[in-house]
């Protein structure tokens, strides 16, 4: 999580303006990730959301992009949310 006590106060940008500087995960990207993934997890932490490690990463970048698409979302992570158009 990006606090004001942390890398983006230090360096005078907003949490906001932190998080819109993250890109979207890339090919070259798994082995980073992966290690990331691992020691994460051996801390009993989420590093992540909705990845495992048999996933192929071909297929976990499309599953992102996917979902900052709005397309193929699963309708269990909605559960417990209400919506009716007026």
């Amino acid at each position: 999580m990006i606090t004001s006590g942390n890398a983006a106060g230090r360096c005078g940008a907003s949490v906001s303006e932190a998080l819109r500087l993250l890109r979207p995960l890339r090919l070259d990207d798994e082995t980073a990730f992966r290690a990331a993934y691992r020691a994460m997890a051996a801390e009993g932490l989420t590093f992540g959301p909705g990845f495992e490690p048999g996933t192929p990463w071909s297929a976990y970048l499309s599953t992102l992009e996917d979902q900052r698409a709005g397309v193929n979302l699963p309708a269990a992570g909605f559960q417990g949310l209400s919506w009716s158009p007026k």
